[in-house]
């Protein structure tokens, strides 16, 4: 199950901090060579695969080297990508099994009460009732809905678990960096 994790620093109180906005936001894997011309398989992380278009600049691997989109498109089993300047198998030997990522500032804001995960990341969480409960460490991914893991105030207290569902999220408050839940009753 895939999970979305913040920077293991902490504040004062041991609770993770988060320290900004980062550069750049991963959106999929390359992954094995198609043919001899230079494309390639693509795993694509993203919600928004339409956005990688012929011309948008992205970045691979660790050291965010710049390419240059030529082509992209869906096939029956995922997405080939080809780049400028990459037209024999050669050429791309060494992207394969790289992350592709793309600038956080190309990305266009989402609607109404839909946030990208670093906005979410490392917010305070408060109740309904304004008890402060921690902050949110991690984000997991699961099939029908997101689980925000909140590392607890109360350091005796393990993590805790709370989906990502209207119930349960009361208000995302990104200017005053906090989210209000309201925790579900386990019997």
């Amino acid at each position: 199950m895939p999970k979305i994790i913040l920077n293991k620093k902490k504040d004062e109180t041991g609770l993770p901090v988060y320290d900004g906005k980062p550069e750049f936001l991963s959106i999929g894997i390359l992954r094995n060579h198609h043919g001899v011309r230079g494309e390639m398989k693509m795993e694509v992380w993203t919600d928004f695969p339409e956005r990688i278009k012929k011309s948008r600049e992205v970045f691979i691997g660790e050291e965010k080297k710049k390419f240059i989109v030529q082509s992209f498109r869906q096939i029956k089993y995922g997405y080939l990508i080809h780049f400028m300047n990459m037209q024999t198998l050669e050429d791309t030997q060494d992207l394969q099994n790289k992350v592709v990522y793309v600038k956080v500032q190309d990305n266009p804001p989402l609607k109404k009460h839909r946030y990208y995960y670093h906005q979410i990341l490392g917010l305070d969480v408060f109740t309904v009732e304004g008890d402060r409960l921690g902050k949110i460490s991690e984000i997991i991914r699961t099939g029908s809905n997101d689980v925000y893991v909140v590392e607890n105030v109360d350091k005796n207290e393990q993590e805790t678990l709370y989906p990502a569902i209207s119930s349960v999220i009361v208000k995302v408050d990104l200017k005053n960096r906090k989210i209000v839940v309201n925790p579900p009753l386990w019997e």
